[in-house]
């Protein structure tokens, strides 16, 4: 043992039998995103979950399939600029706060000690002025829809403000013709953003609608194409 004495000598021998401690892989950029998606499948919508999918996608094909333990901000800065190639900064931003968000789950989890987009910065957007209709302008837009579920579609979010699946996912037991509201809240199908419930009052351009719709229900749901619900790829 090179030890002069028997004591020392013997605790050499210990330490030399103590079996080492197992290096712990770190987990695959590729391996995570699944992990992620499939772990927050039930509690996001399916808006935002695209969201997540898209961004870790982006991401995985600019970096690789790296180690989450070896991934720099150099990573991300040579993602980020390649994003803006391909998007606007108000898009490339968004992947950057959704990649931020799911690698906060790697560090929940102990797959990471830190998550390397905390202090990444976001793309700087050029203010633009808000761009408004008219009421000119929305009834010529109207005018040129000749689908009436389209139409019926394009009047409801103008006159309520709801989200795009909001209205395609809006069914007759949410609507109080009486009381002049919708109310919009999560069901077996459709998650709302945030899964918030809400009540939203009707003008009466919404409330003329409505009550014409509903006239000739042929679905539980408000707006059909010949009764059957409205895809929301059809809208986007």
């Amino acid at each position: 043992t090179g030890e002069r004495t028997r004591s020392r000598a013997l605790k050499r021998l210990a330490t030399h039998d103590e079996k080492p401690e197992p290096v712990q892989r770190s987990k695959r950029l590729s391996c995570f995103a699944r992990e992620f998606l499939s772990a927050v499948s039930s509690f996001y919508s399916i808006g935002t979950l695209g969201i997540y999918e898209n961004s870790l996608r982006h991401f995985l094909n600019a970096v690789g399939d790296q180690p989450l333990s070896s991934i720099t901000a150099q990573h991300i800065d040579i993602f980020r600029q390649r994003r803006l190639r391909e998007v606007s900064p108000t898009t490339s931003n968004l992947n950057l706060r959704s990649l931020r968000s799911a690698f906060s789950y790697a560090v929940r989890w102990q797959w990471l000690s830190t998550n390397p987009f905390t202090r990444v910065p976001l793309c700087k957007v050029p203010e633009r002025s808000p761009l408004f209709f008219s009421a000119e302008d929305f009834k010529r837009l109207v005018s040129g829809i000749k689908e009436k579920w389209l139409k019926s579609i394009v009047i409801l979010a103008a006159c309520t403000g709801m989200r795009r699946g909001e209205v395609v996912n809006l069914k007759w037991r949410d609507v109080d013709l009486a009381q002049k509201e919708l109310r919009i809240e999560s069901s077996g199908g459709y998650r709302t953003k945030c899964g918030k419930r809400r009540a939203i009052p009707l003008n009466i351009v919404a409330l003329q609608l409505l009550e014409e719709l509903s006239k000739d229900r042929l679905s539980d749901y408000v707006v059909t194409v010949e009764g059957r619900k409205v895809r929301e790829p059809y809208l986007s």
